[in-house]
């Protein structure tokens, strides 16, 4: 019975885990305009996630693993990607660049074995907390 516990947390987890990366050629952003801006876009993105995954069937594998690899996968890529075009202040780029490659690589373990977000692996665990040393409130939650 703790299914539609576990899935709801590893939706919010994986709807959270925000990244950013290598971002552009433009001046780095304040730490409070990169925070803005960066949960801005978490918070966006999680509300689509929580608003599509009311129709489907926590109890139901077939469910979550499509939902997994329909619409939390490409959600989060599209987070990640719009996170990349972010440039974080100098301090934090180091960081931003580590929770970048730690989202892809969780992207691609979900993306190639969906029922991940049913077991206790924790594929964003360490984007999550980067995301979190960054003062990222939205992201990584």
């Amino acid at each position: 019975m703790r299914r539609p516990a576990l899935l709801l947390s590893a939706l919010t987890l994986a709807g959270g885990l925000l990244v950013t990366g290598c971002g552009s050629d433009e001046e780095p952003l304040s730490q409070e305009e990169f925070v803005e801006q960066a949960d801005k876009i978490c918070a966006d993105a999680n509300a689509e996630l929580e608003e599509a995954s009311g129709d489907i069937d926590p109890e139901n594998e077939q469910d979550v693993e499509g939902f997994v690899q329909d619409v939390l996968v490409p959600n989060i890529q599209d987070q990640h990607d719009s996170l990349e075009e972010l440039t974080p202040p100098e301090d934090a780029q180091d960081d931003f660049d580590d929770m970048l490659a730690d989202l892809q690589e969780g992207l691609d373990q979900l993306g190639d074995d969906p029922s991940l977000i049913l077991s206790d692996s924790d594929v964003f665990g360490d984007a999550n907390s980067l995301a979190n040393e960054l003062g990222l409130t939205e992201c990584g939650s």
